[in-house]
């Protein structure tokens, strides 16, 4: 077998090319992943707040994404209730 991948990874020029394609795709995909965790993790919770009438209980924004959690009004008058 004739392949040109460990022929690649012995050569530094052709290692840096590999990197540089992988920091590329990297920095190409990686808003596109923060804004679909964005979307499913935290949009619809931050929605329900200002049109539910939801409370805010958890905001988190890391380098994996945005986090949020919106509970019930109700939710917390029964929680402070006890």
């Amino acid at each position: 077998m004739n392949s040109k991948i460990p022929r690649l990874m012995n050569d530094r020029a052709g290692l840096r090319g590999l990197l540089r394609t992988w920091l590329c795709c990297a920095a190409f995909y990686y808003p596109f992943f923060w804004i679909s965790v964005f979307l499913v993790q935290a949009a619809p919770a931050l929605i329900r707040v200002p049109f539910r009438g939801f409370h805010l209980e958890f905001f988190e924004i890391s380098y994996g994404g945005t986090f949020a959690r919106s509970v019930p009004r109700s939710a917390l008058d029964f929680q402070h209730a006890h």
